[in-house]
């Protein structure tokens, strides 16, 4: 669905149940009988919301109005079962190996695999016999040990737990902040996060002149004016900006109006956590099946290992056995695979919550939209999940590949560093196009049940025709939320190593210093994970109104009017009576 073929055919309607709002679009660019939303699109901004608003206007005497919608409501077939299967025994190869190595597994592994037993000669003796080293080969390498495999436990736990515990909770308050904040205040976001950009690139542009080199002033200079010109461009406040923080302000509303897409979204990230504990746990497993062997190019000298240049080396190596590697490759492959599992069932959950939303009618209740959502992705769109999961993991291996080719042409340097370098721009480029492709393959999915294929082919023919209504603002509004979320998360780690001085009073000095800026880094972090979390269900959201937007516009009809009034900022529409009319004029 990646290719710019013939359009696929015009959104067919779902028959709507009763009370889902539809109205008709009339001609000449009016939205006829729009009913009035139950609160201004921004909070505390009545009136410059009534400016945005679409206009209102009686249909003709007698016209049917259409009960018709793009959310498929009735029981939806399983599609691309080939995909899910496909995933599932990927997740019992995982579990086979995990069982086959904990039977194949050294029991003397911990012993013999310690870099103080791998140093010594007697670990490996010279030409032995391939699984010689295996129950009771570690009794001489314990004694020749001692005492010195003990450690003690880590200090800096037992002293932060609490701490660790107070973080995590206030990063949680911060999160749900966060999505508060955006939802009812959406132009100080953007505000902030813009003039956050513009301070950044004027003090790199000042760096950069003090360097008192001819390209330091040139590209000092240049930065400096950018930053200058985004201050301006704040100040004036162009439509698009308008538009980012109104669909901001509509995105983060939906998720607050849908409070079980939080939930769901997080019960999934810890399903996800519980399966990479899995995986991790059958590599570990695999990973004590084999021996000490000695390094071929070693001499034995005075109880030590030399190499040809006459300085100490390990003497042994962890010699894995021969079905440990390909056992890592399908669990490394499958452990990705899950990752983008557990990512698109969140974009299928979050897709499918907001398309009921979106034609409920204003005012009525949310219960049950979440459970429906996850029972079509947990159910019949599954395979979907697991075949776009699966694309956006051949996009990572490839991506991937390109950065190493990259790293590795650049040791090397002249011509094949710079041919690499083009080469991993243009595989980039070429990802963020099929995973941008994709994202929107499985909202529409969930929206209307298609397979993934069919759901791309579809999405792509309406961002084809309908794109340009938003394309100019389409990357404020991930730049505004990862900027916010990154200046509260540095906010909130100096904020806990700043309160944290009496943690670690038993410690001297310098230790105590250092462990506070670990604590301020691990809150840090904690407190990035969630705002990230919360940032990327606000997108998913703005990204399936725009898309269940793109169907209004197919079907002549209004589904959600704070909706339409996002995108009313930035092209006023013109449809001409034909369902596949696309709107004309452009920013």
């Amino acid at each position: 669905f990646y290719s710019f073929g013939p359009p696929s055919p015009p959104t067919q309607p779902h028959p709507a149940p009763a009370g889902a709002r539809t109205t008709p679009l009339g001609m000449g660019g009016a939205y006829p009988d729009v009913p009035t939303a139950g609160q201004p699109l921004l909070a505390g901004d009545a009136a410059a919301g009534a400016a945005y608003a679409v206009p209102q206007a009686q249909p003709p005497p007698g016209a049917p109005q259409p009960a018709a919608c793009a959310y498929a409501y009735g029981p939806r077939a399983r599609r691309d079962t080939g995909w899910a299967l496909s995933y599932l025994l990927a997740l019992a190869a995982v579990a086979v190996f995990g069982v086959y190595g904990a039977k194949q597994q050294n029991p003397d592994y911990d012993a013999l695999a310690s870099s103080a037993a791998l140093a010594l000669p007697g670990t490996c003796p010279p030409n032995l016999a391939r699984g010689a080293q295996r129950a009771g080969a570690a009794d001489g390498v314990l004694a020749a040990l001692g005492d010195d495999v003990q450690f003690d436990a880590d200090h800096f736990l037992q002293q932060s737990r609490t701490w660790l515990l107070v973080s995590s909770a206030g990063a949680l308050a911060l999160g749900l902040g966060f999505l508060v904040l955006v939802s009812r205040a959406p132009r100080f976001v953007v505000r902030v996060a813009l003039l956050f950009q513009a301070g950044m690139c004027a003090a790199y542009g000042a760096a950069l002149l003090s360097t008192g080199a001819v390209m330091g002033f040139v590209f000092g200079g240049l930065l400096l004016a950018l930053s200058a010109l985004l201050v301006y461009l704040v100040c004036r406040w162009p439509p698009q900006f308008e538009t980012c923080s109104r669909l901001l302000g509509v995105a983060g509303y939906a998720i607050r109006e849908n409070p079980g897409v939080a939930l769901a979204a997080v019960l999934i990230k810890l399903t996800l956590l519980a399966a990479l504990a899995g995986h991790i746990a059958s590599a570990a497993v695999a990973a004590r099946a084999g021996e000490p062997a000695r390094y071929a190019d070693v001499v034995e000298q005075g109880g030590v290992c030399v190499d040809a240049r006459g300085a100490t080396v390990d003497c042994c190596y962890w010699r894995y056995d021969s079905w440990v590697p390909p056992a890592w490759a399908v669990i490394s492959l499958t452990a990705l695979w899950s990752v983008f599992v557990a990512y698109d069932l969140k974009i299928y959950t979050v897709a499918d919550s907001m398309a009921q939303w979106y034609y409920l009618p204003q005012g009525a209740s949310t219960g049950g939209t979440t459970l429906r959502a996850l029972g079509h992705a947990m159910g019949p769109g599954f395979g979907s999940v697991a075949f776009g999961a699966f694309v956006l993991t051949a996009v990572e291996i490839v991506r991937q590949a390109a950065r190493n080719m990259r790293r590795e042409a650049a040791r090397q340097g002249g011509a094949a560093a710079l041919l690499a370098c083009l080469c991993e721009c243009f595989i980039a480029c070429v990802a963020d196009i099929i995973e941008f492709l994709s994202k929107f393959a499985l909202i529409e999915a969930a929206v209307t049940g298609l397979a993934f294929w069919q759901a791309g082919k579809q999405a792509t023919a309406m961002l084809k025709r309908h794109f340009a209504t938003s394309y100019t603002v389409w990357w404020l509004p991930p730049t505004v939320l990862n900027t916010t979320a990154f200046l509260a998360s540095f906010a909130f780690g100096y904020t806990v190593y700043a309160v944290s001085a009496g943690a670690f009073q038993a410690d001297s000095g310098d230790t105590r210093t250092t462990e506070r800026a670990v604590l301020a880094a691990l809150a840090g972090l904690m407190a990035m994970v969630v705002l990230g979390f919360f940032a990327s269900l606000v997108l998913n959201a703005a990204d399936t109104a725009f898309l269940l937007y793109t169907h209004d516009l197919e079907m002549s009809v209004v589904g959600k009017q704070e909706v339409h009034a996002v995108y009313a900022v930035v092209v006023p529409l013109v449809i001409a009576g034909a369902a596949t009319a696309a709107p004309v004029g452009a920013v």
